[in-house]
This record gives C-alpha cells, sequence and structure tokens, in this order.
C-alpha cells in the first residue's frame, strides 16, 4: 500500500518467577468476569454500522491523505 513505518523488535527478558505467574493468571481471571459479566450496549454501533458505506464495516481502516 506504499505506507511507511518503523519496525521495532524487543529482546524478550527471562520469564517471570512463580509468584508473578500466579497474579499474572488471577488478573487475567478478573478480566474475563469484568468482560463478560458487563453487557455493552451496541445499539448507537448498529444504528450506522451499514450506513457508512462500507465493504467490511467490523475491520478497521484508516485514510490516506495524498
Amino acid at each position: 500500500m506504499g505506507v511507511e513505518y518503523n519496525e521495532v523488535m524487543y529482546q524478550e527478558g527471562d520469564a517471570p518467577g512463580k509468584k508473578w505467574k500466579i497474579l499474572i493468571i488471577l488478573t487475567i481471571i478478573h478480566l474475563l468476569y469484568v468482560v463478560l459479566c458487563l453487557e455493552f450496549s451496541r445499539e448507537d454501533w448498529l444504528k450506522v454500522k451499514f450506513t457508512l458505506g462500507l465493504d467490511f464495516p467490523n475491520v478497521s481502516v484508516f485514510k490516506l491523505q495524498l
């Protein structure tokens, strides 16, 4: 598409210890609980979704300025 970008690669460090693994797992479980237990309204999006003239309205798009 002719879009310029900079690719940055980072070196991975050592894996976290056992305590960090447990904390990460508990955090993920908590986030899943929050997301699954809350119902977000999509009403505003669904009202305009198919009126925007987009072939794939759920795919993020960006505009190129030429």
